[in-house]
């Protein structure tokens, strides 16, 4: 349901014009977009979970059911990076990764340098709260956990406008003045 009302306010963001501000901080407003793929058939989902062996958390499910991707805050005149995969994407990284990665990792998306990535191992285990991210240079098994599930992943991301929040910038206040 939080997977619904979170994109369904981007939506209707979008509902008068194909764009709308933000404001990213540091007096910088910028007119973003975002674009939502067509629903993937649960077919699709079941047959990745079988080839793979991986069970995918309900949210994360719901969202694909939703949206089988999304390009999120895309700035209209720079674009952006900030991504959540189809899944044959993920499935493809998946297959690309698999060595790589520790077992039941999967990467999701990506966000201007971080990973975004769902340890199925720990969903199954009982833990919904399987998000990690990892920056995209550090070695590929180094990933930090959100200690959130999914969907309060993408509310909060959504709440700060496309910022990582997990991550915030650091700047000195005296710098800016």
């Amino acid at each position: 349901m939080l997977v619904e009302q979170s994109l369904g306010y981007l939506k209707s963001r979008l509902a008068d014009k194909n764009f709308f501000e933000i404001y990213q901080g540091e007096g910088r407003i910028i007119k973003v977009t975002c674009t939502f793929n067509e629903p993937a058939p649960v077919e699709r989902i079941e047959e990745f979970e079988l080839k793979t062996n991986l069970s995918l958390p309900p949210d994360y499910k719901r969202f694909l059911q939703t949206h089988n991707g999304v390009t999120l805050f895309d700035d209209v005149e720079y674009g952006g990076e900030c991504y959540l995969y189809d899944i044959d994407y993920v499935f493809e990284n998946y297959l690309d990764w698999q060595e790589d990665f520790p077992s039941g990792w999967i990467s999701i998306g990506y966000h201007y340098g971080d990973e975004i990535l769902i340890d199925c191992d720990k969903f199954q285990n009982g833990n919904k709260y399987c998000l990690l991210y990892r920056d995209a240079c550090e070695p590929s098994g180094v990933a930090h956990l959100l200690n959130l599930s999914f969907e309060l992943w993408l509310d909060r991301l959504i709440i700060c406008q496309g910022l990582n929040f997990w991550n915030p910038p650091r700047f000195a206040v005296e710098d800016n003045y």
